[in-house]
């Protein structure tokens, strides 16, 4: 039940006044979310629990996984209320509803849990996760903060504080905080990239680079490195290897919003209509709002071109 929230860097061209100006922005997070779990009748803990109940919770937790909210919120609601002491299932009710982006329930209940369980750190995390999700970053730092006061040894909610820390623009405890999540788990590809993104917000590109560049050797199948990575070295004027990183990025996650205009604004910047036309029309199922932002990029970069 381990998560970690990662900061990708996405490329916006803006076009004002007849001239083509470029600049970063902070992408939305993908997040290796907590999950909802399964129980088991053999454990001690639940022996007094019904199979037909602990059978139901399973099954939510696959829906739950699945993507069927609603289905998984009704049955773990009907096993509350028969078992109204299964902490963990109260649990898997808030991090599903979180899922759903009902951040208001969901905090409720993880704060219920927290009231009759103050040492139960998954709780303290997922309430952190959710509080995070919906913009309270004081109260998540807060959380996670407990969190890891109750669990010091957890790479990965060392990451979580510190990337919210990062969206606090609270930059160098950020990096402590990602340094410390490396040095207990050397393979934490997102730490890596996180790691990436606080610098380059610190404006240490090359560090960043070498943080990517090690994100990249951890896992090579990381779509969000190489957005990121193509992304300093496209500021840094390396725009050749930039496009070939945005590339791989897309190939990847060819349906990641994020990568998908990060190849569209460079096959612009190389004058490539037709491919970058291309893009457009995939963007536009993926992200309506944001492919209208390319559009109108696109509109002035060509009109530009065809009138020059």
């Amino acid at each position: 039940m381990k998560y970690a929230m990662i900061f990708i860097i996405a490329v916006v061209t803006l076009t004002t006044m007849g001239q083509t100006q470029s600049k970063t922005i902070p992408a939305s997070h993908t997040e290796r979310n907590y999950s909802p779990s399964t129980i088991s009748g053999d454990a001690e803990k639940y022996k007094n629990i019904s199979p037909e109940m602990i059978a139901l919770n399973n099954s939510a937790v696959e829906n739950a996984l699945r993507g069927n909210y609603q289905a998984a919120i009704n049955d773990f609601r009907r096993v509350i209320s028969k078992a109204p002491g299964l902490v963990q299932v109260k649990c898997n009710l808030g991090i599903t509803l979180s899922y759903a982006k009902q951040y208001d329930e969901a905090i409720e209940i993880f704060k219920d849990v927290i009231a009759n369980n103050p040492d139960y750190a998954s709780a303290h995390a997922n309430l952190g996760e959710t509080l995070y999700k919906n913009g309270s970053l004081t109260e998540s730092i807060s959380s996670f903060r407990q969190a890891l006061r109750l669990n010091p040894s957890d790479a990965v909610m060392m990451g979580n504080l510190g990337s919210s820390l990062h969206e606090k623009k609270e930059y160098n405890e950020a990096l402590k905080w990602f340094d410390a999540a490396i040095k207990l788990q050397p393979q934490f590809v997102e730490a890596y990239s996180n790691r990436g993104v606080t610098l380059y917000a610190l404006g240490q590109k090359k560090q960043a680079i070498a943080s990517f560049r090690q994100a990249a050797a951890v896992n090579p199948n990381f779509a969000e490195t190489y957005s990121n990575l193509g992304v300093a070295l496209r500021d840094a004027g390396k725009k050749e290897q930039a496009h070939q990183l945005f590339l791989k990025a897309v190939q990847l996650r060819p349906d990641w919003n994020y990568a998908v205009f990060n190849l569209a604004v460079s096959f612009i910047e190389k004058g490539n209509r037709e491919a970058a036309y291309r893009q457009l029309a995939v963007l536009d199922k993926i992200d309506a709002q944001l492919a209208a932002k390319l559009k109108e990029n696109l509109w002035q970069k060509f009109v530009t071109t065809a009138s020059s």
